[in-house]
C-alpha cells in the first residue's frame, strides 16, 4: 500500500506529485490500545477465556441466559471479541464485569473440572476483578475516542484535537492514580465503593504503568504538531481592524485572507482522508447490495446511489417517467 517502489501511494504520486498521504488514524489508535504489560494482558486473556467457555457451545449459552433470566439481570448474554476490531474488547469486558455475579452462579452448575475451577477462582478474586474493572473503564474511554474519529467530516485537525485531549486526560488520570483517587474510572470506583475495598499496591502499580505506557505510545504514533497550520482552522480571529494595524496593513491582511493561493494550500491539508471510514462504508454497502440472493446484479449503479450524499427526488423522477409506464392488460 505505501511501498516506496510499487506501493499505491507511490504510483499515485507519480501522476499527482503534489498530493499528500496519511496513515489511517483508527489503525494507529488500535495499535496504541493494544500495548500493555504482562499482568493486565493476562487478565485480558483470562477474561476472553471465560467468554469463550460460555459462548463455545449453544447449550452453555442457553443455560447462562436462563440463569440471567431467573435472576432478572439487565443483560442475558456475553459478547464475543474480534482481533480485527481489537477495541471491541472494551464492550466484551464491560459486559463480562456486569455479569460476573451471574457467572459465579452459572459455573456452580457446570461439571467439575480443573479448567472450570480456575475460572471460578478468577471471578472470586477481588484483585482480578479490580483489574478487569479498570480494563473495562479504559477501553470504554478509548472506544469513545475511536467513535469520535469516525465519520466523513474527519480531518487532520479533528484527529489532532482528539489526540491532544486524550494526552491531557492520560496525564490527569496518572495524577489521580498517584493520589489514590479512582473517580475518573467509573466502573472501578463503583466496585470499590460497593465492596468497601481499597486498590492494592500491586494493582495500582499495574494501572499506573499501563497509563504511562499508553501515554508513551500515543506520542510515538501521533507525533504530528499542527501549530504551523492554525491558519487553516482559524485564519484570522479579528474580523474588524485591530487598533495596532494601520489602514494599509489591514488592507494587506484582507488580501491575504481572501487569497486563492492560501485556499489551495488549505485544501491540500483538509482533503486527505485520515481514516478508512469511507472505504469501509463502501465495502459494507457493496456487501449488502451484492448478496447471495442478488449475485447476478450489476452493483455499480446502486453502489453510487448508496454512497452519494445526494438524496434522489423520487417524486420528480416518477413525474418524468410516468407516461412511459403502461398498466398491464
Amino acid at each position: 500500500m505505501v511501498g516506496k517502489i510499487k506501493g499505491t501511494v507511490t504510483r499515485i504520486k507519480e501522476v499527482a506529485p503534489k498530493c499528500s498521504s496519511s496513515h489511517c488514524v483508527l489503525h494507529r489508535h488500535a495499535l496504541v490500545a493494544k500495548k500493555m504489560q504482562y499482568e493486565l494482558k493476562t487478565v485480558l486473556d483470562q477474561a476472553v477465556l471465560i467468554v469463550n467457555y460460555v459462548k463455545s457451545r449453544p447449550l452453555q449459552s442457553r443455560l447462562f441466559k436462563k440463569v440471567c433470566e431467573d435472576i432478572g439481570s439487565q443483560h442475558q448474554s456475553l459478547l464475543l471479541h474480534t482481533e480485527v476490531r481489537w477495541l471491541s474488547r472494551g464492550r466484551v469486558l464491560l459486559r463480562l464485569f456486569e455479569l460476573h455475579d451471574e457467572l459465579k452462579i452459572f459455573f456452580t452448575k457446570q461439571p467439575v473440572s480443573a479448567h472450570v475451577n480456575k475460572l471460578v477462582e478468577l471471578l472470586h478474586d477481588e484483585q482480578w476483578l479490580m483489574q478487569l474493572a479498570y480494563l473495562a473503564d479504559i477501553f470504554d474511554k478509548l472506544n469513545v475516542i475511536c467513535k469520535a474519529l469516525q465519520g466523513r467530516a474527519t480531518t487532520k485537525f479533528t484527529v489532532n484535537d482528539k489526540m491532544s485531549s486524550l494526552k491531557n486526560k492520560l496525564a490527569f488520570w496518572i495524577e489521580c492514580v498517584e493520589k489514590h483517587n479512582y473517580e475518573c474510572f467509573t466502573i472501578l470506583n463503583d466496585f470499590l465503593k460497593e465492596n468497601e475495598l481499597r486498590v492494592s499496591s500491586d494493582v495500582e502499580k499495574n494501572i499506573h504503568e499501563h497509563l504511562t505506557s499508553l501515554t508513551k505510545s500515543l506520542h510515538e504514533y501521533f507525533p504530528e504538531q499542527l501549530q504551523d497550520m492554525d491558519w487553516v482552522q482559524n485564519p484570522f480571529v479579528n474580523h474588524t481592524k485591530p487598533s495596532m494595524l494601520s489602514v494599509s496593513e489591514y488592507e494587506n491582511l484582507i488580501d491575504i485572507k481572501f487569497s486563492s493561493t492560501l485556499k489551495q494550500k488549505a485544501i491540500t491539508l483538509l482533503l486527505p482522508f485520515v481514516t478508512t471510514y469511507r472505504c469501509e462504508t463502501g465495502f459494507s454497502a457493496y456487501a449488502y447490495t451484492k448478496s447471495k440472493y442478488r449475485n447476478r446484479l450489476d452493483a455499480a449503479p446502486d453502489f453510487r446511489v448508496q454512497l452519494s450524499d445526494i438524496k434522489p427526488n423520487f417524486n420528480a423522477i416518477l413525474r418524468k417517467y410516468v407516461k412511459k409506464f403502461h398498466s398491464s392488460h
